[in-house]
């Protein structure tokens, strides 16, 4: 069994839309780090989707 680092998921998921894993964490101050610290990572919706994809959808609509 693989031992999962730096506090990200177990379970590696991909964006139905952008492809985008969420093992990609958001940023962080590395210097207030600790071990067994779980990051904040890419979220998705009961379809898959990632809210960073229906936040840039929202901005298109709003744009003008």
């Amino acid at each position: 069994m693989r031992k999962t680092l730096y506090g990200l998921p177990k379970k590696v998921l991909f964006c139905k839309k952008t492809l985008m894993s969420n093992q990609r964490p958001a940023s962080t101050q590395e210097f207030s780090h600790k071990s067994l610290e779980r990051k904040n990572t890419l979220k998705f919706d009961k379809n898959g989707i990632s809210e960073s994809w229906h936040y840039s959808q929202q901005k298109k609509k709003n744009r003008f």
